[in-house]
């Protein structure tokens, strides 16, 4: 599925590129290009940001950030 399919399915708002597809999802630690990032506390927003991962979900205001 793609970016903007995903944030739709969960009522996300999407800054960045909707069309980018999520093949995965991973911790932090393992993202790889492809992969969906899920962070729960702002502190490891950064960290979630400049991981590999196509795309980071926040919690805060439920947003789908497109990374890569």
């Amino acid at each position: 599925p793609s970016v903007g399919e995903i944030a739709r399915a969960i009522g996300a708002k999407v800054i960045g590129n909707e069309t980018i597809e999520i093949k995965g999802v991973a911790s932090i630690a393992s993202a790889s290009p492809g992969d969906l990032v899920y962070v729960d506390d702002d502190k490891h927003l950064p960290a979630a940001l400049s991981s590999p991962a196509a795309a980071v979900v926040a919690r805060t205001g439920d947003v789908l950030i497109e990374c890569r």
